[in-house]
């Protein structure tokens, strides 16, 4: 509630709006996840760590096509290995399903 809080005082932070998202995806609600995860990356679109959850929680509301999209986000902005490998990994396996 805490987070829902600063987002209503301070909807263009980015962090908040990315927090929130996270916390919403640590309780299995991923559509709310994925709306906050959508304003954050809206707010600061070169964040690779933004679109590496916002995949995720496409994935698990199974919309292949949108997760793609964000994990090739990630690849377009990740500058580090970890990241990158996820996304690879994820893509492959995305791709190897069609």
């Amino acid at each position: 509630s805490l987070l829902q809080q600063a987002v209503t005082l301070n909807a263009d932070n980015a962090d908040c709006q990315y927090n929130l998202g996270s916390v919403y995806l640590d309780k299995d609600q991923p559509d709310q996840a994925l709306d906050a995860f959508q304003k954050a990356a809206n707010l600061r679109p070169d964040d690779a760590s933004i679109y590496n959850d916002m995949a995720l929680t496409y994935e698990r509301l199974g919309k292949k096509q949108e997760a793609e999209d964000s994990w090739n986000k990630v690849l377009q902005f990740a500058k580090t290995p970890d990241l990158l490998k996820q996304a690879k990994t994820h893509l492959d396996f995305l791709q190897a399903q069609s």
